[in-house]
């Protein structure tokens, strides 16, 4: 996930809000029930493409100012790598022989996949025997299929960077365009008219992800094409409003417009009064990163073994307080004292000249 820094604007708060709609519409699916949507998408894929705009905006800014390549992409991994071997390592340890239904013996022999696999971006949700009863079964931590997809596009967006910023600035503008809108028709093309095709590289399906990476692009595109001087809070939200009442086929073409420009019209008005919130603790990555296996853990004792009937709401709201503590003290005791340690020992200050 994209760095989020508040000075004078709303990413951290958006990145939040869109952790917190994934363990909603997540909480949904997990249960299988019924889950709220919004402009051709489910709650829970629109707060991932919310996050995906962000990131995109972030890390291609972040680049324009490393302006190195190795450096940049050591600084993108400084920061996604410890909370996530933090959670993966810790659902192996613990969550697994909390849930799993074989002797310890048996889960400890078959278990290390699950940590390796998904240390090298080959997305692996399955530990043995562990949540087979739930509603949604044997998935661990079914959000970690974004990690390649966004490690990929963090190179992405520094090649974009690279080759764009060798032109004039208007040519510079209109290539960016280019990319995304070539971006943008495929996806379309591959939703429309084959809406079956799957091409699974590296264990991610990448005609699948094709869904959700224009939104990182447009994050760049607000940065390397200059719309950002286009952004008004008022006329965005009139267009989401309007959007959201649409009842059309092709709502999902809309929706790839319609997000990133209330996303970064929002994150980027005039008075950002939320500016100052999560200034000392960015939770947002922890929140997103926790929130499947605390949910699924929930779900495996509230409602498969003790049979409470708490819905989807409820368990939403508990699984959120439980993430949040998580995600507070993995970034307080965890992040922000590895990635600092790292950064010293593998981004030392340059000197000038």
């Amino acid at each position: 996930m994209g760095e989020v820094k508040n000075h004078g604007n709303n990413f951290a708060l958006l990145h939040f809000i869109g952790a917190c709609m994934v363990i909603y519409g997540h909480m949904h699916d997990l249960l299988q029930v019924p889950g709220p949507s919004l402009l051709g998408n489910g709650i829970n894929a629109l707060g991932v493409k919310m996050i995906f705009v962000i990131t995109g905006y972030l890390v291609a800014n972040s680049y324009l100012r490393e302006k190195k390549l190795g450096r940049y992409m050591v600084r993108r991994l400084i920061r996604i790598y410890p909370a996530m071997f933090a959670c993966l390592f810790l659902s192996v340890v613990l969550i697994g022989p909390i849930a799993t239904t074989l002797d310890m013996g048996s889960y400890f022999s078959q278990c290390w996949h699950y940590l390796w696999n998904n240390l090298l971006l080959r997305p692996d949700y399955i530990l043995p025997g562990v949540f087979a009863s739930n509603p949604y079964p044997g998935a661990v931590n079914g959000s970690l299929w974004t990690m390649p997809v966004e490690v990929l596009m963090y190179l992405v967006v520094a090649l974009l960077c690279m080759l764009l910023y060798r032109l004039p600035e208007k040519q510079r503008k209109r290539a960016a365009c280019a990319v995304v809108a070539l971006v943008c028709l495929a996806d379309a093309a591959r939703l429309y008219l084959a809406p079956e095709l799957r091409t699974v590289v590296w264990w991610t399906d990448w005609c699948a992800a094709l869904n959700d990476i224009p939104y990182f692009l447009f994050g760049f595109l607000f940065e390397a094409g200059g719309l950002k001087k286009y952004c008004n809070l008022q006329l965005a939200t009139i267009v989401f409003v309007v959007a959201c009442f649409l009842q059309w086929r092709y709502i999902e073409v809309i929706a790839i417009l319609v997000v990133p420009y209330f996303v970064m019209s929002f994150a980027l008005c005039e008075k950002p009064i939320f500016a100052n919130l999560f200034t000392k603790n960015n939770i947002a990555y922890g929140v997103y990163l926790w929130g499947f296996p605390i949910q699924q853990l929930l779900t495996d004792f509230l409602k498969v073994r003790w049979q409470m009937p708490f819905g989807p709401n409820a368990m939403f709201l508990i699984s959120l307080v439980l993430v949040v503590i998580l995600a507070l003290l993995s970034h307080r005791f965890l992040e922000n004292p590895v990635e600092g340690f790292l950064k010293r020992k593998l981004l030392p200050k340059r000197t000038a000249g």
